[in-house]
């Protein structure tokens, strides 16, 4: 029989915030079946929650609590230390753990490089509870310009590199996550842990038509720009859907115009993750991620996943996702080489889809993901 083990994960941000640690720490909190499953987060796309007592506070042995907060820069989110509610939750917690003080308690945080790595590891320590840190970056943090991400930088050196050195074992989402964090904060006990995703059934019901798409934040780290210049150049038959929100959707709207592909090109708001996931299932899609840096991109695990193609970045820890042709990897920000991918994959793609299939089912799936994540970390 296995051992009872709860888990508490304190995230930056949490669904239905859209990004990758909020993907990989919602997955957690749901498929967690060996006890207690919580999530203490900022208060970012959410609302203030906090539960009056443990009757309340434990339902199906899954918690969420958010706490006040505010992004001091974007995509940088701070905690109102400050306010009632704040001290409140921070309470409630404690209290929790203390009701609970026969059973384990594992922290767990993710990405060195936010602040609430930093934060709840210090809780951690301080109330002697073990501390498990999931790495997803593969390098030190690019950002829009030179002086921002040398401020990053001198954060990660210190900030990053006390979350690397002090928590009792890190986990590494990639082969490329975990050589980085070897080499870059000297750690060398960093075990691999390969998160899961759902995999939907096989079909052979899809639409025929081949239409491009993109899904995801709208915002410079991801170069969506690329796309639209890249997909300028192709015939004038084909459609490219954007799926997501940011600051820079105003800005990529008038790019279409300014190529003149407004008419080829098609906004779409956020949707529902279910929704998206069944869209995909459904029709062919040539997806693309353009970012110049990413972990190792669940997105492109789902999209392979749903029996479609996908163009990727070559960065950090993409090309583990699989060996087959249903992913073609192209040198970040070479437009060119990006044009000349989507032309061919748009006549090729019947014989490239569906191929990563069963590779995926075998080593991304949730149910093997979190078997080994318990065995990680019991």
């Amino acid at each position: 029989m296995k051992k009872k083990l709860n888990i508490i994960q304190f995230t930056p941000y949490f669904s239905p915030h859209i990004g990758w640690v909020e993907k990989v720490s919602e997955w957690i909190f749901l498929k967690w079946t060996q006890w207690i499953s919580s999530i203490y987060s900022w208060n970012i796309w959410q609302q203030w929650v906090v539960y009056n007592n443990k009757k309340k506070n434990i339902i199906d042995n899954k918690t969420k609590v958010f706490f006040p907060s505010f992004d001091i820069i974007d995509n940088f989110p701070i905690p109102m230390l400050w306010t009632r509610n704040y001290r409140s939750s921070h309470k409630k917690l404690l209290q929790i753990i203390k009701q609970n003080s026969d059973e384990d308690f594992v922290i767990i945080t993710h990405t060195r490089f936010f602040i609430s790595s930093y934060i709840w590891g210090i809780f951690a320590r301080k109330n002697k509870l073990k501390w498990v840190h999931i790495e997803h970056g593969s390098d030190y943090v690019k950002l829009s310009s030179r002086w921002k991400s040398s401020i990053a930088y001198l954060y990660d050196k210190t900030f990053g590199k006390w979350v690397i050195k002090n928590s009792d074992q890190v986990l590494a989402i990639s082969s490329a996550a975990s050589s980085f964090v070897k080499t870059a904060f000297s750690r060398g006990d960093v075990d691999l842990w390969y998160r899961g995703t759902s995999i939907p059934e096989k079909t052979n019901k899809k639409e025929t038509k081949v239409e491009f798409l993109y899904i995801g934040r709208l915002v410079h780290l991801k170069w969506v720009s690329d796309v639209l210049e890249a997909f300028s150049k192709i015939q004038w038959d084909s459609i490219l859907t954007i799926i997501g929100e940011g600051e820079e959707r105003k800005k990529l709207e008038q790019k279409t115009r300014d190529l003149k592909i407004s008419s080829r090109v098609i906004f779409v708001w956020g949707m529902n993750h279910d929704l998206i996931i069944q869209q995909l299932v459904k029709k062919k899609y040539i997806l693309i991620n353009p970012s110049y840096q990413e972990w190792m991109p669940t997105t492109v695990i789902e999209w392979l996943a749903t029996q479609n193609v996908v163009i990727a970045s070559d960065v950090w820890g993409t090309r583990e996702i699989s060996q087959e042709n249903d992913l073609i990897l192209f040198p970040a920000g070479d437009i060119a080489t990006l044009g000349n991918t989507m032309k061919k994959t748009l006549n090729d793609y019947d014989m490239l889809s569906w191929k990563s299939y069963d590779y995926l089912q075998k080593n991304f799936s949730w149910k093997k993901s979190v078997e080994n994540l318990y065995t990680l970390i019991r």
